[in-house]
Formats: C-alpha cells, structure tokens, sequence
C-alpha cells in the first residue's frame, strides 16, 4: 500500500514539474520574441494551456455522456439480432 501511495506522490511531482517547465518556458519566450496577436486574450500568460486543459476536460465529459447514451443492457444485441 505504501509503495502505490510513493507511485502517485512521485507521478504527482513530475506533474508540477512538468507544468512548471511549460510555464517558464512560455514566460521565456513571450520575453525573447515580440509577436503580434489578433485577441487579447492571446496575451495573457498561461492562455493556451488552460483552454488545453479546459477543452481536454470538456472532451473526457463529452465522451462519458456520450457513453451513458449510448450504453445498451446485457444481451440487448442477442434478443434484437436473433441470434441463437
């Protein structure tokens, strides 16, 4: 149990890292290079990772629904199909 609970402590750290890397890395090059951009909210830092983010959650929300509507009872395809 403790090993599973190290697992996702150490999963959750590289997770952070991760994200602090992109983050530097966005601050590092919006610094560097001078761009121009057609939206406002184009320039706000961290943008285009949270509707990432927020679209990727839409996407996974999307899909559970679409598979709560779609779900069918066991041996629904045996009784409608006729098969033997």
């Amino acid at each position: 149990m403790k090993q599973g609970i190290e697992k996702r402590n150490l999963l959750f750290y590289m997770l952070y890292a991760c994200l602090g890397i992109v983050v530097t890395a966005e601050i590092i090059v919006r610094a560097r290079h001078m761009y121009h951009v057609y939206f406002w909210w184009s320039e706000l830092p961290g943008f285009y990772a949270l509707s990432g983010l927020s679209c990727c959650i839409l996407l996974i929300l999307v899909a559970k629904s679409l598979g709560h509507w779609l779900n069918r009872e066991e041996g629904y395809y045996e009784r409608v199909g006729g098969a033997e």
